[in-house]
């Protein structure tokens, strides 16, 4: 239940993007420099089958029963 409320139960003020693996050292570099900190949180792949995913540490993937405010 835990989970299922941060990943889909309110405001989120942390900002998210996606970028090549190649640019990592790039992007943390320039974050560096600019003193933010970057953290890498998942991975996205071409397995369209299944939508959006989330995986815990241990690698099991998470199953919830919402995913926050639909907005159409």
């Amino acid at each position: 239940k835990y989970w299922e409320l941060v990943y889909g139960g309110g405001d989120d003020y942390q900002i998210l993007f996606a970028a090549s693996s190649k640019q990592r050292s790039t992007i943390e570099s320039h974050a560096g420099e600019a003193g933010i900190r970057v953290h890498r949180i998942g991975a996205l792949t071409d397995d369209h089958v299944n939508g959006v995913q989330v995986a815990g540490s241990d690698g099991q993937v998470q199953q919830f029963s919402r995913w926050g405010y639909r907005h159409f």
